[in-house]
């Protein structure tokens, strides 16, 4: 098979300038990866030629304030009602009326706002790391979430958000922190997930305590490169980047809480996102803890208390009512921060397994020969995102997966 080419481009609207890579066809169907921070498009370099290669016209746009897009001085210019704008605008520059969407960290806040705001440009979603109905909401709602057994209230008043509150209090000297030795600080943070950090408080949550990122000390330790997470080409990509930006814009996409609240209070259909949807936890993501499922439990105390608990009751009923034992269909994040195996998971008691029950909605890895239909767009059925434990692409959503989203554990990830 011949590499498949991926481009660069850039879009230029009346509010903002996009830049992109692109792979793929230009009649297929569009599948739009959005980052997160402090990532830049460049983190889809290995999902876009994989998925151009599919017949997909797979698209990785720098948000606004990364790399080759524009720039803005003003947090207020990075609230979510703007990023959404974006990226609803580079799906119109493409000429297309939908598209499936896949986004991590903040890129996935994106991704979930497009789908509750926008659900007439949403083919299907797929994001990573983080949760639905949590960051979109704002911090107050995200303190709501806190597991205080780990965290008590007295000794983390924010919780594993203890550092999103530190922006708020103290934006300069973080993005100094950063910024001192942006070479070290993307070596510290793009680095393997550590199964001993398990039960632990995260290193997010001492950040105000510390007085600052990385100990407080001002700049990141200059620790060796991570050869399993990333190249010494594709860093100096990441460092060229941020010491032409600075790492301002990335980081004010947390200070925009409020405004992102009110602007969550404008989703469609009361929040309920009915088009086919995949959630991907990271096991070693413990600032964004989602590994232990509120599925994992019987009692509804595991619930969260700051959504609306009813339909959650009726959602994580409907799902107990589904499956039986374990299911864990597996997927690997493909991007840099807390890399480590993601999985959707769910367990519930009940008679019928989905994944079995199902089994000719989910073939298995796909091969590179004949089992993948020549134009994704005219399967008849809905595309479920996955990238198995081999690297290959499964498709197809299950009806199981189309029941409205809940909240999956305690907090979203903030990394």
């Amino acid at each position: 098979m011949s590499p498949v080419q991926v481009t660069e481009n850039t879009f230029h609207s009346s509010r903002n300038s996009t830049f992109y890579f692109a792979s793929g066809p230009s009649q297929g169907t569009p599948i739009i990866f959005v980052h997160g921070w402090p990532e830049l498009a460049l983190s889809w370099r290995h999902q876009l030629p994989i998925f151009g290669a599919l017949g997909f016209r797979a698209i990785a746009p720098d948000l606004r304030g990364h790399g080759r897009s524009s720039l803005y001085s003003t947090h207020h210019a990075y609230a979510q009602r703007e990023l959404v704008a974006d990226m609803i605008e580079l799906l119109d520059s493409l000429g297309k009326e939908k598209a499936i969407w896949v986004g991590h960290d903040w890129g996935a806040v994106v991704v979930w706002n497009i789908a509750s705001h926008h659900p007439d440009r949403c083919l299907a979603v797929a994001n990573l790391c983080i949760p639905y109905a949590t960051f979109e909401r704002g911090l107050d709602v995200l303190v709501g979430l806190v597991n205080r057994d780990l965290y008590p209230q007295n000794e983390y008043p924010f919780g594993n958000w203890e550092y999103q509150r530190f922006y708020e209090e103290h934006f300069e000297k973080a993005t100094s922190a950063m910024e001192a030795n942006v070479a070290a600080t993307f070596k510290t943070l793009f680095r393997a997930g550590n199964p001993d950090g398990k039960g632990k408080p995260a290193v997010s949550s001492q950040i105000r305590r510390d007085g600052g990122w990385f100990g407080g000390k001002g700049v990141a330790p200059n620790v060796p490169r991570d050869e399993q997470i990333i190249t010494e080409r594709d860093l100096h990509a990441y460092v060229s980047a941020y010491e032409r930006t600075s790492f301002y814009g990335t980081a004010s996409l947390y200070m925009n809480h409020a405004a992102n609240a009110r602007y969550a209070l404008e989703a469609l259909n009361d929040g309920h996102l009915d088009m086919p949807v995949l959630f991907l936890e990271a096991e070693y993501d413990y600032t964004c803890d989602c590994v232990e499922l509120a599925f994992d439990r019987t009692d509804e105390e595991a619930l969260p208390r700051s959504h609306d608990r009813e339909d959650l009751l009726r959602a994580l009923d409907g799902t107990r009512k589904a499956c039986r034992g374990q299911c864990k269909p597996r997927a690997l994040a493909g991007c840099e921060s807390s890399a480590s195996l993601a999985r959707l998971r769910c367990r519930a008691a009940s008679r019928r397994c989905p994944t079995r029950a199902q089994r000719k909605w989910v073939p298995g890895p796909v091969s590179r020969k004949t089992d993948w239909p020549a134009d994704p767009a005219v399967h008849p059925a809905p595309l479920r995102l996955r990238i198995s434990d081999d690297r290959r692409p499964s498709h197809c959503a299950p009806p199981w997966l189309r029941h409205r989203l809940p909240l999956l554990g305690r907090g979203p990830h903030g990394s």
